[in-house]
């Protein structure tokens, strides 16, 4: 399973390592190839999530995307569906499209729990995009400080400043 989800470079460290054995036991155990249901739930209770793209540039772009709780929804174990926002014109968007590889990195700062996900974008219109999932896994808290949220809202920019 492990040659599905390393390209050679990372094979061959593994490899050089001596840790190639521990990783394909560790891969098989916690790389899923569609989300568990704590995941799912995980990700519908979320107000942001980031989302990775590769823009028609070619290069790798990091968006963060935020709604009311229930924003990211899952009808089934290899599907994510994000709502976009009416008015959000994120950049992200215009490169998206059927087939583009995207990534999702979810966190929940208040108890430091992250998942991600990666897969392919198999639906898009005007009120947002589904993503067929082929990787899920949980992350480790160890680099995440415990934070609360709250609003606030930005004050105006000065330009005369």
């Amino acid at each position: 399973m492990a040659d599905q989800n390393f390209h050679k470079h990372e094979m061959r460290l593994q490899n050089q390592m001596g840790m190639r054995e521990k990783i394909d036991m560790l891969t098989e155990r916690l790389l899923h190839d569609e989300m568990p249901d704590q995941h799912r739930q995980f990700y519908a209770g979320l107000e942001y999530i980031f989302l990775g793209t590769v823009g028609e540039d070619g290069n790798p772009y990091a968006s963060m995307l935020t709604g009311s709780t229930g924003f990211v929804s899952s009808a089934d174990a290899k599907t994510l569906t994000i709502t976009k926002p009416a008015h959000d014109r994120n950049p992200a968007f215009a490169s998206l499209a059927v087939g583009s590889p995207v990534s999702v990195l979810g966190i929940d700062l208040s108890n430091r729990r992250r998942n991600r996900m990666h897969g392919k974008i198999s639906r898009i219109d005007q009120n947002g995009f589904d993503i067929t999932v082929s990787q899920s896994y949980g992350n480790c808290p160890k680099y995440i400080s415990t934070r609360a949220i709250t609003d606030r809202v930005a004050s105006p920019v000065n330009p005369a400043a």
